[in-house]
Parts: structure tokens; sequence; C-alpha cells
């Protein structure tokens, strides 16, 4: 029963493992049988298998060792489609030897990891679209913008920078602000209104709507 369900949640941890279980079932001395079935899992094992290689040949070159390194990711088991890209790709596993044959329905497998795929990118994208604050500006609003590249900045450098008043609309998503006398393009995803907290040189304009709108 533990290996079944620690299949069907996507080889999840032990920890994750014990915690849905417990949630839904009970078993007497279920840690002992979670943390043995987790551990004998032959498709986790062979999840692990590439982060516990040891390197054979110390002395190889980036460019040869970069190769074995992207056969090893090939021929692990993706967390999302549970099948790895080698098997999606030639229809047959490269360190297994009951599936060396190729497998004529291979279609159903690579429909299949399609759709666990499109079903991980709408979690992330409803994730995504819960946090997302939709702000719009008009010419005039005054806001903070990231101008400086992030590759650009040090750790403890502040992430917005400003404020800066907006001269131009060119779109719902592209603005054009004035810095320091010359128009800089943003995009809304780089910008932040004026009332907002920024952490830019310990300074913030914060007013009750802020606040409330930050709670919620």
């Amino acid at each position: 029963m533990v290996e079944y369900f620690h299949k069907i949640q996507g080889h999840i941890g032990q920890k994750q493992t014990a915690l849905h279980y417990s949630q839904n079932y009970y078993t007497p001395n279920q840690n002992e049988i979670i943390h043995e079935a987790v551990h004998n899992c032959s498709t986790c094992l062979q999840a692990k298998r590439v982060r516990c290689k040891k390197i054979d040949y110390p002395n190889i070159s980036w460019y040869r060792l970069a190769e074995e390194i992207l056969e090893e990711y090939n021929s692990t088991i993706h967390t999302v489609t549970g099948y790895t890209p080698y098997f999606l790709l030639f229809a047959e596993e490269r360190y297994n030897d009951y599936l060396r044959e190729p497998i004529e329905d291979i279609e159903s497998y690579r429909s299949d990891a399609f759709v666990k795929s499109s079903m991980d990118h709408k979690r992330n994208q409803l994730y995504y679209d819960k946090r997302r604050k939709n702000w719009q500006f008009s010419i005039g609003d005054w806001v903070y913008a990231k101008i400086a590249d992030d590759l650009n900045r040090n750790k403890l450098d502040p992430r917005y920078e400003g404020p800066f008043e907006i001269i131009n609309r060119c779109s719902d998503v592209i603005y054009v602000l004035n810095v320091a006398g010359n128009e800089v393009t943003s995009h809304i995803e780089n910008m932040k209104p004026l009332n907002t907290r920024t952490g830019y040189r310990g300074y913030t304009i914060i007013d009750d709507e802020s606040i409330e709108s930050d709670d919620e």
C-alpha cells in the first residue's frame, strides 16, 4: 500500500510521503515502512544516481564531463512527467535492460507526459497569478523601477530605484520613464507604485490603502 501511494504521489521524498500518507491512512509502524519503501524505490534510486555518481577520471576535461552530465540528465526520470527524456525520444530506457527494446505505443507515453507537463504549467500559473498584482499606470504617475541589470548589481544593492515619472505609455505593459532627464523604457513587471514598500535605501512611502492591499 505504501509503495503504491508513494508512486501515485510522484515519488516525493520521505517526509512528504509520510505527511500525505498520515492524512489519509494509518498503518502500524508506518514511519519505518515508509522509510524502507522510499529508500528501496527503484525509481527514486535512479533519480538520485546522477547526484551520487563519482567522477571516474578527476582530470577529465569540462567539455567531456559536460557531455556525460547531459547523458545522465537525459537518463534521469523527470519529476513532473514521470519519464526520462531519453525514453520519450527513443522509446527505450538507456540503463534498463528490460526496456531496451523499442516500445511500439510510445505516443501514448508522450501524450501522458504532455498532459502531466501541461497540468504542472497550469499549477505554476495559478500560483503566479494568485500573487501577482494587476497594476495599471497613467502618464504623470510616479513609480519605483528596476533600472540596473541584475547581473550588474551587488547582493545588498536595492532592487528598485526612483521614484521616476511616467512620461509615455506605449501599451498596457510598456511605459517610458524620465530617469535623470533620459527616456528609459520599462516593463510593468519591473515597476511599483509610489505608495508601496520598496526597500530603496530604507525610504518608503506608505498610506493606509497600501497597507490594506498588502495585507490582502
